[in-house]
């Protein structure tokens, strides 16, 4: 009777959880924190439902490397979270609509899926409808606000808000590639076409080097750099709408000054990462906890009141070290060990695939080399990129992977 139940709970959470997923995706970018915890209770229900009742989802759950990894990334963060006394500031941040808390359970929860009825196209439309929702922001800014020719004018914290909207580019930029490789219909690779180089100028105009350089890395991975190279006209042609927007400006808005800091800007190795590794010393094991305040607390006692800076630094710039200062040793270790088992099961994936689904493991793969094998070496964690990622790549896993 058990087994019966099980199977038929597999059947109903196999036709629920997209669903619930889809619920999860558009509370990240509309922030509805009932409708959010909605979705994730009721996707909790059916995964616990499921580990209990249905032996096989059990033996999937028991055997999958990605599971123990955000497991052990969840445990770790909670235990630093109780043991450096920020469970109430820092948990809670941990743990918030669009932090990986939330995005770690509902993804395990999608690993157990064996029947799902939406197909990988569905999945290629879902991701392109997330970046014409993210354009529309990302146009709202720059047409409002015009902070990307202008900075000078506008406060930290709407540059950063517009500056992140390219490390979202990077999770949802390789889907758009693949709809434009992968397309035979002239008048649509037009279109996509001329969205790709809509993409561009935004992203340029965020002034985001390091997005710059993973953008490039993403859809180098979904096309080949064959395909990239005939696709290179395109960009250079985004790349002249650009200068003519940007010269309407004043000569420090964002393009222009990341162009001339360049790539010899030295200045995050000697202010960051040299101060980070120090503070390691003192928290190697458990870390300083997720208290939002930590870093830059420790930043303004261990460096700046010693005379060693100047201004204080509000994060670690890189996310295995940002880990490391914020859950130890265990927390930096659990991080790599979850992105690492990410990439290699969907380049295996990618590798079994059919010509139908290969496309969007290769997108997924895009994604995460760009947003956190490249941009994550020079950025610190982006929570809301995390949130949006991880459950949809364990979605896309659950439905046809390995």
């Amino acid at each position: 009777m058990t087994g019966g139940l099980g199977v038929r709970l597999n059947g109903l959470a196999a036709r629920a959880l997209p669903m619930l997923l889809l619920v999860w995706l558009l509370c990240v970018f509309f922030p509805s924190r009932a409708l959010g915890n909605l979705a994730l209770g009721l996707s909790l229900l059916l995964f616990i439902l499921l580990c209990v009742l249905d032996g096989e989802s059990r033996r999937k759950v028991g055997g999958d490397p990605v599971f123990w990894a955000a497991g052990a990334l969840f445990v770790v963060a909670y235990g630093v979270s109780v043991a450096t006394g920020t469970l109430v500031s820092g948990w809670p941040t941990f743990y918030s609509y669009d932090g990986p808390g939330k995005a770690l359970l509902i993804g395990v929860a999608l690993l157990v899926m064996k029947r799902a009825p939406v197909s990988f196209r569905g999945v290629l439309a879902g991701a392109l409808g997330l970046l014409v929702v993210l354009n529309l922001f990302q146009l709202y800014y720059f047409l409002n606000s015009p902070i990307a020719l202008r900075p000078e004018s506008y406060p930290m914290d709407v540059f950063y808000r517009y500056r992140n909207f390219g490390a979202m580019q990077l999770v949802l930029a390789p889907f758009l590639a693949v709809a434009l490789f992968h397309t035979e219909k002239k008048w649509v690779r037009a279109a996509l076409v001329a969205w790709l180089a809509l993409n561009c100028v935004l992203l340029a105009s965020t002034g985001f080097r390091g997005a710059w350089l993973g953008f490039l890395v993403g859809l180098g991975v979904v096309a080949g750099w064959r395909r990239l190279l005939k696709a290179l006209p395109y960009f250079l042609m985004a790349g002249l709408a650009l200068f003519f927007v940007a010269a309407s400006g004043s000569g420090d808005n964002l393009f222009f000054s990341a162009l001339r800091r360049g790539a010899s800007d030295n200045s995050r190795i000697a202010q960051v990462w040299h101060p980070t590794l120090l503070f390691l010393r003192d928290a190697f094991w458990l870390g300083h906890g997720f208290d939002p305040l930590a870093y830059t607390r420790v930043y303004q006692e261990k460096w700046v009141d010693r005379g060693l800076g100047s201004v204080v630094m509000p994060g670690a710039h890189n996310m295995v070290l940002g880990f490391f200062f914020q859950a130890g040793l265990l927390g930096a270790l659990a991080y790599v060990s979850l992105v690492g088992a990410v990439i290699v099961r969907l380049w295996r994936s990618w590798k079994r695939a059919s010509v139908e689904t290969a496309p969007v493991f290769l997108a997924l793969l895009g994604s995460w080399l760009g947003a956190y094998g490249v941009l994550g070496q020079t950025d610190s964690v982006n929570w809301p990129c995390f949130a949006v990622l991880f459950p949809m790549t364990t979605f896309v896993l659950a439905k046809g992977g390995e």
